[in-house]
């Protein structure tokens, strides 16, 4: 066959014996593309101030204002003739209907504004780019606004350190008339960059991730180092250990797949040396998670507090598995001041079954299928991609150990996991017939 991607395509033939059109793979770019694009990521550049509050702790930032626009249109999208449903979309379902039920059980419908906040963030960015991040122009178009909010922050974040101050919070504090927060941090006598994001964690983490998605997708050398640097600038001006740490994850595996691509099966071999190494850590560290956390942060002091958050964490999650504390207090200094891990966290305040869905849900979406690995070797721009996603979202999991990501970071986090779940559908139901555009 002689068709590339991107010529006039009409259909082709699925192992099933049916015929599924695959002309939207081929269409160029709409405005459609740019426009839902510039809503699944309106929450990177505008910040968290700029919101309206309804009812106590109801609130509806730029990013769930965005849901709740596209989450109808993305669920008729989604029951369209020719569209797949996997197995990630029930459990990203099961996510967030579980952190409504889990609030509710756990401490009536007080708390109802708050989770079903946080699970229409998650949700809402899922299903948007589940629905519409679909074929090559989508994705292209998705990762074009990427790259553009991405060099934005990082401008805010060099504007934060040049003038001493959160000049983008003060300035939109100023407008609103809002409360005072995120308030500026310090280390060794510098100030951590938050850009427009609610902590400079978050600024880092968001440079750390996307940097992941750029290396993959730039064909040039120059404009690849170029984002790539503006991304690790990023990382520097928040003075965090959890953003380098993320950003340097994702340079290694990324020149560890580069240098062994010619070997199909480098990644089983790195899964198996990884494995191996987690099973001789667990096996001689005494406090295996403790001695991770505590040498992944700049300041050791840091490191041994979250220890002993993790200690106490589990501690209450044994008296309430099921459904957990919701958003109450729970009168215990280590607890109620911070608790700097988003799976902590979750399952402190859903239960473990939100931990497992969750879980799930990632790894449903990472994990190759044989669909995926036949395609990847046939068109290469989907391999790039997938693999692309699939490095974010596992440095998104790692990292969770450490940070907790709330407002746009949380639906950044169901943004991300929707694109790498379009992708698999892709490759299970398209183009398994057609050769790989060459780049």
């Amino acid at each position: 066959m002689t068709e590339a991607i991107g010529g006039r395509l009409a259909s082709q033939r699925l192992p099933f014996g049916r015929s599924k059109p695959i002309a939207r793979l081929a269409q160029p770019a709409t405005r459609a593309n740019l426009l839902t694009a510039v809503l699944a990521l309106a929450g990177v550049v505008l910040p968290s101030e700029l919101q309206i509050t309804i009812v106590d702790g109801a609130r509806f930032t730029p990013g769930r204002v965005a849901a709740i626009v596209l989450i109808i249109p993305a669920l008729v999208a989604l029951f369209q003739k020719g569209r797949r449903w996997i197995p990630c979309d029930a459990l990203a379902l099961a996510t967030g209907c579980w952190m409504v039920i889990a609030a509710l059980g756990a401490v009536g419908t007080k708390a109802l504004p708050t989770s079903g906040g946080e699970a229409l963030d998650f949700l809402g960015g899922y299903l948007i780019t589940r629905a519409f991040c679909f074929g090559r122009p989508a994705i292209d178009t998705f990762v074009r606004v990427l790259k553009t909010a991405a060099i934005i922050v990082v401008i805010c974040g060099i504007t934060d350190q040049l003038s001493g101050r959160l000049i983008v919070h003060d300035t939109i504090r100023t407008l609103v008339n809002a409360s005072e927060w995120p308030r500026a941090g310090w280390r060794n006598g510098h100030l951590r960059a938050a850009a427009t994001f609610d902590h400079e964690i978050l600024f880092g983490v968001f440079c750390a991730l996307s940097s992941a998605v750029f290396l993959y997708w730039e064909t040039s050398v120059f404009r690849r180092l170029s984002i790539v640097g503006i991304c690790f600038v990023g990382c520097l001006l928040s003075f965090s250990s959890a953003a380098v740490m993320a950003f340097l994850l994702v340079l290694a595996a990324y020149t560890y797949d580069t240098l062994m691509r010619r070997f199909r099966w480098r990644w089983k071999v790195f899964w198996l040396l990884c494995g191996l190494y987690i099973a001789v850590f667990v096996a001689v560290a005494q406090h295996p998670l403790g001695w991770l956390i505590s040498h992944l942060t700049f300041d050791p002091q840091t490191g041994y507090f979250r220890m002993i958050i993790w200690d106490a964490g589990f501690s209450y999650i044994a008296q309430a598995p099921l459904f957990g504390y919701g958003y109450e207090l729970f009168h215990d200094v280590r607890l109620d001041g911070t608790v700097d891990s988003i799976w902590l966290l979750q399952m402190l305040r859903f239960g473990i079954p939100m931990f497992i869905f969750f879980f799930l849900t990632n790894l449903a979406a990472i994990l190759p299928s044989r669909q995926e690995i036949q395609v990847g070797w046939q068109d290469r721009y989907l391999d790039r991609m997938r693999r692309a996603f699939t490095l974010l979202l596992l440095v998104f999991m790692f990292s969770g150990l450490t940070v907790h990501f709330w407002n746009y970071m949380w639906m950044f986090w169901g943004v991300c996991l929707g694109v790498r779940a379009s992708l698999r559908e892709m490759s299970m139901g398209h183009g398994l017939r057609v050769n790989a555009t060459r780049f």
